[in-house]
């Protein structure tokens, strides 16, 4: 049986901002409750009833009359006749009737009897002559974990448990078909589902003093909005989730900070503006992946893309997207997205309460030649231009929204995937893509009130997707732009104001005041590529400043999105609600699932007993509704990303990264490493903590490797062993007892052998290494040991080759900053960064070998992760420059001595901590080995160790040749 959420009902959730004082001055009100064991119960010694509680809070002038006994059941309730239980409650001429019954019925009853005698039960208290309302509870869970269960009453709660199930089926399957008949449901197991504080010990069926305030505090909210307004036929709210594609956190004028950025002032999104006025902003609201797809079948599922599988965007069936990597691989994902019965959806179960489900504009939900590649497949009664691609062919009417008229062809001349389907009307017209969704959605919203039925409809304008198309009837308002951030300037602002033809729709079919709009994005801003000059001038990685990276990242710009929900006569509340109109608690875009089923007055789990399972969404109306102590605003938010996407860029690589507090780890899959960044203080992710912090590293992974196991999450594939990777609990502690996590200054003993070659002490190395960074301006840094000094002239074995190699290969490069010390180890090199070795230094490249002088003493895996917190404090401390990473030299003469294959396994390490971009990987080994795998002896001194005369000669050649390639002329690094 599958775990139910505690479910507070709409009506709760909307109510209880309502005054904690009784009624008195108002017409009093006759209350009828229908109760069984589990009401009568504490009214024999067991603390106060919640029947006895909502008397004494409606106040006075308000009467409450229970009806039954510990033995009714719903057939005998719903007997009729003047001495019955129901001829007793009509001659009473209640308000309201509160049937709280269905606890004894779990002790055997036929089940096929229970929903008729519901039924009759409910057909009979309408024919009362006071027409009252009626609240249909279903009934609380047994707790067969409850404190001092003996094994036997176990058995018996849990046979009790599965029965409840189908008595609780049944109910709500009367109170839907009598809703619009003054019969509202009250769902109330999940007020102790699995919930043994709710409950009295020993015994798993009477309630706690907590669970009869529980269930006092659901239907005294219920009895008061009955009572405060007259009673008429429920209307289901519209609701509108507007999802734009690619949105940047700042791609809006509406601040999601503490104050408004430059981005926020380059915008024009008066409707969003217009619309936050009324609703609430989430400031800490994320996508549930950096990009698309698994964001958006999250939201159709409620559950996180960990536990679909549906990891990455998808296009062609049983085609993986994934960028292949040489280290690590994909796992077995679900390459074909979201597929018919694999999951409820979210329009599933709006149809069957009777919503139009419409979709309009980008689907990419499953793969082209699949099922899922349709949204009518996946419950949308109405689909409108959604199919399985995840971008547009072209926004321009004029060229057919297709890609053979993008490129200057008869638009239908040859067919692409990316061309937009079901728009033939504007064939030919000039019309921007997002208006002819908008003029189609508006249709859609008129079509659904004629016919006199609530619709949810899901808008995803294409827009913001690459390609970047501008819409010339608002790129005169960007004149300071650049061509390419004028155009995506226009973009942003044709979204809005297809949100703004949405409204007025919504105000001239008078349905504003009943529509809950929500909108968010699906990801974090695209700066990968595509994209013009960001406020800072630069043309990649900034647009979402001071957030750090974009879309298809681990870090913050990936996955932020702006966000703002507004519930009419909730959110636009005034002037009390002005104290909830931002919210700061994390949220995630799966949330929107159970969200939007309790704005429609649902449940968040089924009644056929099956339940949905693994439902990783919150519901968030208590946040709306200014009760955050009802959210579990300390939960762990997740994300795992097993692929590599197409772009490069920081944090553009496979990683699981998980949220608490203010606290964020990420664990990069490649090379097994960690970041960690405390947002509150470090919303840019620009200082990692993890080197200086290995227990809160520990802390987190432990709670990323639960979060792994209640999703069920897949983590990359290592290539070398075609197992999945160390999980980061493992990772965590593995590297949690290594020297280079916590960085001590290096020891007498070993700057004493790091000074081995007799010259100056090491301290004063270092301190000659750090001015000559603040006064030489060089172009390339060397950093590593002895082999690295060796590039300076004089040294062990080599006399001045290394000077002669260095002149012939580097120097014509620019000034070289040689920062090599002979002896050094990770530990030392990490030290020396974090000590300013390169402040006032802004080098085009480093060349990174360090590792050998570990090799004696440490494990590959340790020295792979000395050197992985040395390329992150590289990042920071110098982030123009590419860096070369050198393999480490075969140390020793033949292949199969026990630190030549220490070395081997250490270079397969350090070679996955490359990402092609920012780190290149250089392999010496071919260079100073022969085809048995012995070194040569021509390009290795005698002590095999470091290099002759010939081995600098050739590794020069090979440096000096990687270093070209990654840096231009003028100092700068290359962007791509």
């Amino acid at each position: 049986m599958q775990i139910f959420r505690r479910i507070v009902s709409l009506l709760a959730l909307l109510f209880v901002l309502m005054p904690a004082s009784g009624f008195a001055q108002d017409a009093p009100v006759r209350v009828a409750v229908l109760y069984d064991v589990v009401g009568w119960g504490s009214r024999m010694g067991f603390g106060e009833s919640w029947g006895l509680l909502l008397r004494n809070q409606l106040g006075d002038g308000h009467e409450v009359r229970w009806f039954g006994d510990l033995n009714t059941t719903l057939a005998a309730a719903a007997d009729s006749g003047p001495h019955s239980i129901l001829g007793e409650v009509e001659a009473y001429r209640p308000d309201v009737v509160i049937v709280a019954l269905g606890s004894v019925d779990a002790i055997g009853t036929d089940t096929a009897s229970l929903e008729p005698a519901c039924a009759r039960l409910v057909s009979g208290l309408q024919r009362i002559v006071t027409d009252p309302d009626i609240l249909l509870c279903t009934p609380t869970d047994v707790v067969p974990s409850a404190p001092h269960i003996s094994q036997e009453r176990a058995a018996i709660l849990v046979t009790r448990q599965a029965r409840l199930v189908e008595i609780r089926r049944a109910i709500v399957t009367v109170a839907q078909k009598a809703a619009s008949q003054k019969v509202r449901l009250i769902d109330l197991y999940g007020v102790t589902h699995n919930r043994p504080d709710q409950v009295v010990a020993g015994d798993g069926v009477q309630l706690s003093e907590l669970g009869h305030g529980a269930i006092a505090e659901i239907l005294l909210s219920a009895v008061r909005e009955l009572h405060r307004e007259p009673a008429v036929p429920t209307t289901r709210p519209n609701i509108i989730l507007f999802l734009v594609d690619d949105l940047g956190w700042q791609d809006c004028a509406v601040p999601m900070h503490t104050g408004a950025t430059a981005l926020n002032a380059r915008y024009r999104t008066p409707h969003l503006e217009q619309l936050a006025a009324r609703g609430m902003k989430f400031t800490n609201a994320y996508a549930s992946a950096p990009v698309c797809t698994p964001t958006r079948t999250s939201i159709l599922t409620g559950k996180a893309p960990a536990r679909t599988h549906i990891t990455y965007w998808t296009l062609d069936k049983d085609a993986d997207t994934s960028t292949p990597r040489d280290d690590i691989a994909p796992p077995a994902w679900a390459v074909n997205g979201l597929q018919p019965g694999d999951h409820e959806t979210l329009p599933e179960i709006l149809i069957a309460a009777g919503y139009r489900t419409i979709h309009v504009g980008k689907a990419h939900f499953g793969t082209h030649g699949t099922p899922g590649g349709d949204p009518k497949s996946l419950g949308f009664l109405v689909n409108i231009a959604g199919h399985a691609s995840g971008g547009p062919a072209s926004y321009y009417g004029l060229d057919h929204f297709t890609l053979a008229g993008r490129q200057g062809k008869p638009p239908h001349s040859s067919p692409s995937v990316w061309d937009i389907p079901g728009l033939e009307k504007y064939h030919g017209h000039d019309i921007y893509l997002t208006e002819a969704l908008a003029i189609e959605a508006c249709g859609a919203i008129r079509e659904s009130v004629a016919a006199g039925e609530p619709f949810y409809l899901n808008f995803a304008p294409y827009a913001v997707h690459a390609p970047i198309m501008g819409n010339k009837k608002y790129e005169p308002n960007y004149p300071d732009l650049d061509e390419r951030e004028r155009a995506y300037a226009s973009m942003i602002e044709t979204y809005d104001a297809a949100l703004g033809a949405l409204v007025t729709t919504l105000e001239e079919t008078g349905q504003l005041g009943n529509t809950v709009i929500i909108f968010s994005g699906d990801n974090g801003g695209l700066s990968a590529h595509a994209r013009g000059a960001a406020p800072d001038g630069e043309t990649q990685h900034t647009h979402n400043a001071p957030l750090k990276s974009g879309k298809g990242s681990a870090y913050e710009g990936g996955t932020r999105v702006p966000t703002v929900i507004v519930w009419p006569g909730v959110t636009d509340m005034s002037p009390s609600r002005r104290a909830v109109e931002v919210c700061d608690v994390p949220v995630v875009s799966h949330d929107l699932f159970p969200t939007v089923i309790a704005l429609a007055g649902l449940q968040a789990d089924d009644a056929s007993g099956d339940g949905r399972a693994g439902i990783d969404g919150r519901d968030l109306t208590p946040l709306l509704t200014g009760r955050a102590e009802l959210f579990d605003a300390d939960r762990v938010l997740g994300w795992n990303q097993p692929h590599q996407w197409g772009a490069s860029g920081p944090g553009i690589e496979p990683f699981t990264s998980a949220r608490a507090g203010d606290w964020k780890l990420i664990y990069f899959h490649a090379g097994r490493r960690f970041e960690l960044y405390n947002l509150a203080a470090d919303i840019g992710e620009a200082s990692d903590l993890a080197p200086a912090m290995p227990a809160k590293v520990a802390e987190l992974a432990a709670a990323m490797d639960k979060w792994l196991d209640d999703t069920g999450a897949q983590l990359s594939i290592d290539k070398a062993t075609g197992e999945e990777i160390e999980r980061p609990g493992a990772a965590a502690a593995r590297l949690g007892g290594l020297p280079v996590t916590c960085i001590p200054a290096p020891s007498a003993e070993t700057r004493s052998q790091a000074a081995g070659w007799g010259e100056r002490g090491w301290m004063q190395q270092f301190e000659d290494i750090r001015g000559a960074a603040g006064s030489l301006e060089p172009r390339l840094v060397l950093i590593g040991d002895s082999i690295t000094q060796g590039w300076a002239g004089p040294g062990r074995q080599v006399g001045g080759a290394g000077a002669a190699a260095r002149e012939r290969h580097l120097d014509a490069l620019g000034p070289v900053l040689n920062a090599g010390i002979s002896g050094d180890r990770t530990q030392h090199v990490l030290w020396r960064l974090r000590h300013g070795m390169l402040d006032g230094c802004e080098p085009g490249a480093v060349v990174l070998m360090i590792g050998t002088n570990n090799l004696p003493d440490d494990e590959p895996e340790a020295i792979a992760a000395g050197v992985g917190l040395i390329l992150a404090e590289l990042r920071g401390r110098v982030p123009g420059a590419r860096v070369v990473l050198v393999s480490c030299p075969p140390r020793g003469a033949r292949a199969d001595e026990p630190l030549r294959l220490r070395g081997s396994v250490l270079n397969a390490r350090l070679a996955s901590l490359a990402d092609g971009d920012r780190v290149r990987w250089l392999d010496l080994t071919p260079l100073l080995t022969d085809e048995t795998g012995a070194a040569r002896a021509d390009r290795m001194a005698g002590d095999f160790v470091h290099f002759s005369p010939g081995g600098y000669e050739a590794v020069g050649s090979a440096i000096g040749a990687a270093v070209a390639e990654v840096i231009r002329p003028g100092g700068a690094s290359d962007g791509n």
